[in-house]
């Protein structure tokens, strides 16, 4: 659904647009939840090594094995987040009128928020070092 949809018959749109694509699927990929998933992972990796090494699973891997897969649940939230950035890039667009401020956005449903001008009483902005870049 585009975003023009949402707004009242009679608004007049100023501007709209979707944030660039390489820098936000980027800084969905670079975040310091990368770093964390990748240490969790490096030792996840060697207790399962370890305690498997290259033998045969046992009986023991019925409890082990579930474990680990709970065990790594930042890395999955990691990898979730970059396998759909490109899905959030997709769904995300903004857009503003002579009378509010609209973003839309999400993964699997979209939401679209309207602000109005009266409403708006803080602004920050948020420019990541890959955003400095373009």
């Amino acid at each position: 659904m585009k975003i023009e949809n949402f707004k009242n018959a009679n608004e007049m749109i100023l501007w709209s647009g979707k944030p660039n694509k390489s820098v936000f699927i980027k800084e969905q990929i670079f975040t310091p939840l990368l770093f964390f998933a990748l240490v969790w992972l490096i030792v996840d990796a060697g207790f399962i090594f370890g305690f498997f090494g290259f033998s045969k699973i046992d009986i023991s891997a019925g409890f082990v094995i579930p474990f680990f897969i709970l065990h790594l649940f930042p890395v999955w939230l990691y990898l979730f987040k970059v396998l759909f950035a490109f899905k959030r890039w997709k769904n995300t667009e903004y857009m503003v009128t002579d009378q509010a401020v609209y973003s839309l956005n999400g993964v699997f449903s979209t939401n679209c928020q309207r602000k109005t001008f009266q409403e708006i009483n803080n602004i920050s902005v948020h420019q990541g070092i890959i955003d400095k870049k373009h």
